[in-house]
Formats: structure tokens, C-alpha cells, sequence
């Protein structure tokens, strides 16, 4: 995804099943790791959206964030799964003298 996309930005969609019946195979979404608040996670859709505005960190151009698919089933059964998002720099900034004047 890009930098500065706008908060409420659909990122991608996660889909886990269950072969289970009725409430043992309702499956919720959860991110059980995200290294930064700037995710959310829709608990029925899986949809990961962001939550605020993102901007490029050389540093860290990659956010790793781990999701959590849950049945709701007694007791309730759970994987996990990695999903690293890449946040691409855009053209938005100018470029800048080292100097105001040079003689």
C-alpha cells in the first residue's frame, strides 16, 4: 500500500474456514500482534483496515502483523497466520539545499 492513504483504507481481505457445523464453524478475526495501532481488523469480514494515516519509514518499510482466526465453538479452537504489509514510499517531498546560500 501507499503512504499517507487515508484512514478506513481497505488493505486486504484474510479468509480462514472451518469444516465444523453451526457456531463450531463461525469463524471471528482478530490481530493478535500489530506492531503499531495504525491497523484494525473487521472481527467478521477479516478485512484489515487502516486506522489512521501511514507514512514511509525507510527504517521499517515492511509491518508485520499477526491475525487471529477463532471458531466459536466451547472450547474455541484458533490459528494464527503472518501478514506483512509494505508501505511504499510516494513522490512528496521536495528537494532541499544543504546550504540557504552558496557564494
Amino acid at each position: 500500500m501507499i503512504e499517507l492513504t487515508e484512514p478506513g483504507y481497505a488493505v486486504l481481505s484474510i479468509n480462514a474456514t472451518d469444516a465444523d457445523k453451526g457456531d463450531n464453524a463461525r469463524v471471528r478475526y482478530s490481530l493478535a500482534i500489530s506492531p503499531t495501532d495504525a491497523f484494525y481488523i473487521s472481527e467478521e469480514t477479516g478485512v484489515i483496515y487502516t486506522n489512521q494515516t501511514l507514512t514511509f519509514n525507510p527504517r521499517q518499510p515492511v509491518l508485520q502483523l499477526v491475525v487471529k482466526a477463532e471458531d466459536r465453538g466451547r472450547p474455541s479452537l484458533s490459528s494464527v497466520v503472518a501478514v506483512r504489509i509494505q508501505i511504499a514510499d510516494v513522490n512528496n517531498n521536495a528537494p532541499k539545499f544543504s546550504q540557504d546560500v552558496y557564494t
